[in-house]
């Protein structure tokens, strides 16, 4: 199912969020990372790959002392990575 967000965001940003739609990794995003963060702040950041995966290590960090357990594996980290590096890249 899609998940419907309502925010203003930049037309490239908008057309991030189409191109996550029917992504599994999208979906992993939205479980884990829509939880804390509004869709907007995500879309509207760009990152090299490098970038991404430091900021998605943070948070897993920040989830652990959060909900007092590991929040994503180890491979939705390397799903959401890609997704952030292929969609919000820099």
């Amino acid at each position: 199912s899609i998940i419907c967000v309502s925010v203003l965001v930049s037309r490239k940003s908008q057309l991030s969020l189409a191109m996550m739609r029917d992504d599994v990794a999208a979906q992993i995003m939205v479980d884990k990372c829509l939880v804390c963060h509004e869709v907007g702040r995500i879309l509207l950041e760009r990152k090299s790959r490098k970038g991404w995966e430091d900021c998605v290590v943070d948070m897993r960090v920040l989830a652990r002392q959060k909900f007092h357990k590991d929040w994503f594996s180890g491979e939705e980290f390397r799903l959401i990575v890609d997704l952030l590096a292929r969609t919000q890249g820099s």
